[in-house]
């Protein structure tokens, strides 16, 4: 999937507005039955990262939109969307820091439901696991450290599969 367009929102409502979304969806998720069925735990992404998401939809038109992260976990992603966007439709989600770095992950849209005001609610099912404590972990030590130049080496981050032999949250971290 490839495209050359810069994102786009096509939400229509105040950042204020999405936030009161966010909680409204929020409060009904905790209080469904699904709760104790999911096998991720999810967590809000943090306010300073931004969140585009390239979208080929089932007929075969693909764009990339600037969305409203609503949760993200190990398995898949929630953002609000100006648009239907048809379960199925082939995703890729590219997280970008405040330092300009960025995390991309692939993925399927599971479901899209409306809620209001022509915003939906998009669930996105990752290819494969999402290293999301170390993703976090990154941007709080990208946080935690110096802003000005008195590093010596550029903080590299490589991009592969790692093979755990001690599946701890130390062990996890050392990696």
């Amino acid at each position: 999937m490839n495209t050359d367009r810069p994102a786009v929102s096509t939400i229509r409502v105040s950042d204020h507005q999405q936030a009161q979304i966010i909680k409204q969806l929020d409060a009904a998720a905790t209080s469904s039955g699904h709760v104790d069925r999911r096998r991720h735990e999810r967590v809000a992404l943090p306010e300073n990262i931004k969140l585009t998401v390239r979208i080929k939809q089932v007929g075969g038109t693909e764009a990339v939109f600037a969305v409203r992260c609503r949760n993200l976990s190990e398995g898949g992603l929630g953002f609000l969307h100006g648009a239907f966007v048809h379960p199925g439709s082939k995703c890729v989600a590219t997280f970008q820091t405040p330092q300009g770095e960025q995390h991309s992950v692939t993925g399927t849209t599971k479901h899209c439901e409306y809620v209001t005001s022509g915003v939906h609610d998009v669930g996105m099912v990752f290819d494969s696991l999402f290293d999301l404590d170390g993703f976090l972990d990154g941007i709080a030590d990208d946080e935690a450290g110096p802003r000005t130049s008195t590093r010596t080496k550029p903080i590299v981050r490589l991009r592969g599969r790692v093979l755990l032999i001690d599946d701890s949250t130390a062990a996890r971290r050392l990696v």
